[in-house]
């Protein structure tokens, strides 16, 4: 991790073609707001920070209900520029203990037989938060 290039040879096998591919790993990360266990309210939405941005990474921010597993909201393909906020409006149905999910990715593909396949590299930060 740290920015190393990761590179992948497949073989191929099973309608699989044999590719090459690469990509590189993004930078460590913490997530600095909210801080594991707040309370948080969500009328004006919850605003995600996280440290140590970069220009070529990705941000994916999920928050799932622990209570239902099935409640979640997905923001994806975000600038990696420390700041998220989680619209109040997509909130209504949510409250009490919640995941929240905070996920830096660097991607990448390569066609092969008329197909794409990507390679991905990511870094998964969690804390549990509780949302009023």
């Amino acid at each position: 991790w740290g920015g190393a290039n990761h590179s992948w040879s497949v073989a191929g096998a099973n309608g699989i073609p044999a590719l090459n591919g690469a990509v590189r790993s993004p930078n460590d990360y913490s997530i600095t707001s909210p801080t594991a266990n707040a309370s948080v309210t969500k009328s004006n939405g919850i605003q995600v920070r996280w440290s140590n941005t970069s220009t070529t990474s990705k941000i994916l921010v999920q928050i799932i209900n622990i209570k239902d597993k099935g409640q979640a909201k997905v923001y994806q393909e975000l600038n990696d520029n420390g700041s998220y906020t989680i619209p109040a409006s997509d909130l209504t149905s949510f409250s009490g203990d919640c995941q929240l999910f905070v996920v830096r990715y660097n991607y990448n593909s390569v066609t092969a037989a008329n197909k794409k396949y990507y390679m991905v590299s990511e870094i998964v930060k969690s804390i549990n938060i509780k949302v009023n």
